[in-house]
């Protein structure tokens, strides 16, 4: 758990990081239960790097979601929607790629007049499984001024069947109204799996793709240990970063890309470019997982 010395606010009274979106209850195959979204782990990452956070979230009243509210209250400004019940993940990470179903269902109305309030010079929009429609969107652009706009994608990237078992959703096939909305955002981040690649290294093709749709973000496609695929602002050739080592060993690696979103949003709004940032955000995961129980380093040009 990050300290909970990181600021709420800074002394003018704005936030470096805004990050809305719902929290949930995590379920895994060994019973186990705990608080998760995106919302709390970029908020984690984002008290780790000691920068004055925000969220915007919705929750219900079950222990687990609880438990994550207070937390995000030791380290963040909060703003919360209290809902009926909280949207819960099964989550299994055993024998090869993570596999989620997703039960219950969430949409975000927040409240314009404390969004007012918020001056974030970065606002990351991270929902996990579509709670911010277009109203929610229009909502938050309306009432949101901030330097730099992230959109976190895998949230809107879920599809699930009868059963909540969660697949990937083509971006193509995102509401015409959620697409115009998104690609207002400075930067658009989304990992492989979001996009149904399974290629095991970074490929420019992925990033030529999602440009089709996003013709005016920034783009950065994350490929877990292996890598990422960035694409400047309004350019079609993206650029290949290939890792030399990755972490190797964590029993669970939820939470990786959320963080490496929040710490691409913070050195964007401080005027990094999109390689610095990709740069910071890809060493700032590596050490936390590294730190995690069972990592151990691993060469990835054999």
């Amino acid at each position: 758990m990050p300290s909970s010395r990181a600021d709420r606010r800074k002394s003018d009274g704005s936030l470096d990081l805004v990050v809305v979106g719902a929290l949930t209850i995590d379920r895994f195959p060994d019973g186990s239960a705990a608080p998760g979204g995106t919302v709390l782990h970029a908020a984690r990452a984002a008290a780790r790097a000691r920068v004055a956070i925000g969220v915007v979230t919705a929750a219900g009243p079950e222990p687990e979601a609880q438990d994550g509210l207070r937390e995000l209250r030791r380290i963040a400004a909060l703003q919360v929607e209290a809902v009926p019940e909280t949207l819960v993940f099964h989550l299994d990470e055993r024998d090869g790629p993570r596999r989620l179903s997703l039960h219950g269902s969430v949409r975000l109305r927040p409240d314009p007049g404390p969004l007012l309030r918020l001056h974030p010079r970065a606002l990351l929009l991270a929902p996990v499984a579509g709670e911010l429609d277009a109203i929610a969107l229009a909502t938050i652009d309306e009432a949101v001024e901030a330097r730099v706009r992230v959109a976190a994608l895998q949230g809107w990237l879920r599809t699930r069947d009868s059963n909540g078992r969660v697949t990937p959703l083509d971006a193509g096939d995102l509401p015409q109204a959620v697409l115009a909305e998104l690609r207002n955002c400075d930067a658009v981040v989304a990992s492989h799996e979001d996009l149904g690649r399974s290629e095991r290294h970074p490929t420019a093709t992925a990033g030529i793709a999602l440009r089709k749709l996003f013709p005016g973000p920034a783009l950065l496609i994350t490929w877990g240990g292996a890598g990422y695929v960035r694409s400047e602002a309004g350019t079609r050739e993206p650029i290949v970063v290939r890792r030399r080592t990755a972490i190797v060993g964590v029993a669970a690696t939820t939470g990786a890309g959320d963080a490496f979103a929040a710490i691409v949003a913070i050195h964007l709004a401080r005027g990094a470019s999109l390689a610095a940032a990709a740069r910071a955000a890809d060493a700032a995961v590596d050490r936390w997982l590294a730190r995690q129980p069972g990592a151990t380093r691993r060469s990835m040009t054999g």
